[in-house]
């Protein structure tokens, strides 16, 4: 039996929205593989957050940072019950004595959602893991960096799923909405966020307009999602009483209106390792939307698939000019649109469901034999 708990569905503690979709998705795939006799989720008390119908559940009691020992306990408690043989959280539990493989979003604390009681909570899961899951190579890859005792034989990399019917917006809505946003010349995107790292990549970005020929500088879009907790202000980012050498657009969008701003665009500009529960830089690739990928570090990430279907360069205004430059040779930039059609062609959530129950079984089997 495999034991979940569902902590992040607790209603106070303010999970972000992706983590939420995603194990709503997983489960939900789970139940369609014919597996509900094969797991239980551990629900909250004062969880109001649905799972699908036929999940079979067991309800304990709300969960507290403050009070962390004692759900440790009540954890193992419930997995003695349940003649659990593997423990998985939906965020950063985990059970005195049952093997627990922990559910890795991202590894670095500045950038989450997590106080310093979670953050240490997190960093004790992670200690206490027989096995990982992380939802990017970059995920994984920081977290053996950060923790080189975990090989990369402990980790399943599993990439949550995309909507089925997500894909490049037709010419004549693209136009529109063009139209509507006021979008007349190339643009590129940059995601809101928080943090100092994600302040000194907006700034390099801005930086390397100015080696770009005069005539061809792109306008930017710095976007927020509607529902996202995490997205700081334009003003906190850039000063915006000094010269900008390009016209910024300050946009918040629904997530419908998304796909039509990806297709539009010469490329989207991310700071590595922002590539986990978020996904948006799979979804803007499955759009048609070349990625550019800032490496801080000299190390660079292995990937599952080659050749690697974003563009990976230095943070770095020099070479940030370079790649936005290269955007505009046709022929290039169609390959990179193919690499990345082609890598997230198979991104679904049944995949991503049947890639963690195998990785789980697996895991489960070691344990008991």
């Amino acid at each position: 039996m495999i034991v979940v708990d569902g902590v992040a569905l607790q209603s106070n503690l303010e999970t972000p929205p992706s983590i939420i979709t995603f194990w709503q998705n997983v489960v939900g795939e789970w139940l369609k593989l014919g597996h509900s006799r094969d797991f239980v989720v551990l629900v909250r008390e004062s969880q109001r957050i649905a799972l699908p119908g036929d999940t079979v559940i067991a309800v304990i009691p709300d969960y507290s940072y403050e009070d962390a020992e004692s759900d440790h306990v009540g954890l193992q408690s419930a997995c003695d019950q349940l003649k659990a043989t593997l423990f998985i959280s939906t965020l950063y539990t985990y059970p005195l004595r049952t093997p627990s493989v922990a559910m890795i979003y991202s590894v670095d604390e500045s950038q989450e959602f997590l106080s310093n009681l979670a953050a240490q909570e997190k960093h004790n899961s992670i200690l206490n893991a027989s096995a990982f899951i992380c939802p990017s190579e970059w995920v994984a890859s920081n977290l053996m960096a950060k923790y080189p005792g975990i090989s990369k034989e402990d980790i399943e990399v599993i990439y949550p799923g995309l909507h089925g019917d997500l894909g490049p917006s037709p010419p004549l809505k693209l136009r529109k909405f063009r139209e509507e946003r006021d979008l007349t010349r190339p643009y590129i995107i940059y995601r809101a966020g928080a943090g100092e790292r994600r302040k000194i990549a907006f700034r390099a970005i801005l930086d390397s307009l100015s080696e770009i020929a005069s005539g061809q500088v792109p306008e930017v879009v710095y976007l927020s999602v509607d529902g996202s907790r995490t997205d700081s202000p334009l003003e906190s980012f850039v000063d915006l009483s000094k010269p900008i050498r390009a016209r910024i657009h300050n946009l918040k969008l629904s997530p419908d209106e998304l796909p039509l701003l990806y297709t539009g665009a010469t490329g989207l500009l991310e700071v590595e390792p922002e590539l986990g529960m978020g996904n948006y830089v799979l979804e803007a690739m499955r759009c048609g939307c070349p990625v550019i990928i800032l490496r801080e570090s000299q190390r660079k990430v292995e990937h599952a698939n080659a050749p690697e279907p974003w563009i990976e360069i230095p943070l770095e205004p020099h070479a940030i000019s370079q790649a936005i430059d290269q955007l505009r040779d046709t022929k290039y930039r169609s390959s990179v649109l193919s690499q990345g059609l082609i890598y997230t062609k198979n991104m679904t959530w049944e995949e991503a469901a049947k890639r963690m129950w195998s990785f789980l079984d697996l895991k489960a089997k070691n344990i008991t034999s």
